[in-house]
């Protein structure tokens, strides 16, 4: 999500062609505003859509992609247009990722881990409680931008993407400037619902 100007959506694609496993295999989707340049075009594994992640026909053309297949990870580099005003910017991308949650019960693997950790509901899973095509059984993977500060403490709360998922780190890349506030969320283990 948020994929032009296709920097991620390269890498990802990448990894997702080399990968010649026959059991591991991928798909990656972009979906941007802006027009998306095609890469790697020749592989069926690969679509890019100009849409807009608010609109009502967005979920349907995914679920139409994907086939009744969950995704593994949802990355989303997604931003709105700054106004320079940190307070409202901070809360126009907070509202711009929990959109994304939405999404989330037709589209990321859920676990359905309980946190205390014994009790395994069976949605999705084999019977010995794998997520089937995951190996580890954990949840799906959400990354995300974020901007450091109010926005981040507030997607880490329990009554936002903290209560979705098993646990969520702050990642700031190396080529990130010092001064910058953007960093990334890591939100592991899906648990279901949003």
């Amino acid at each position: 999500m948020g994929c032009a100007p296709g920097s991620w959506s390269q890498y990802v694609s990448r990894k997702i062609i080399s990968s010649h496993h026959p059991t591991k295999s991928g798909l990656c989707i972009g979906l941007d505003l802006q027009w998306t340049p095609p890469i790697l075009s020749h592989s069926n594994r690969i679509h890019f859509f100009q849409q807009n992640i608010m609109d009502s026909s967005t979920l349907p053309l995914l679920e139409q992609i994907l086939q009744n297949l969950k995704c593994h990870i949802i990355l989303s580099d997604m931003a709105p247009p700054i106004t320079g005003i940190s307070i409202t910017d901070q809360s126009n991308l907070e509202n711009l990722i929990m959109k994304c949650t939405d999404l989330f019960p037709s589209l990321l693997l859920s676990s359905k881990v309980k946190k205390e950790g014994k009790e395994k509901e069976i949605d999705g899973k084999d019977i010995n409680g794998k997520v089937k095509g995951n190996s580890d059984g954990e949840g799906g993977i959400f990354v995300c931008k974020v901007w450091r500060g109010e926005c981040e403490v507030n997607l880490k709360s329990k009554d936002k993407l903290g209560g979705l998922f098993q646990s969520i780190q702050l990642y700031k890349p190396k080529a990130s400037r010092n001064e910058s506030k953007e960093g990334y969320l890591i939100c592991k283990g899906y648990l279901g619902g949003n």
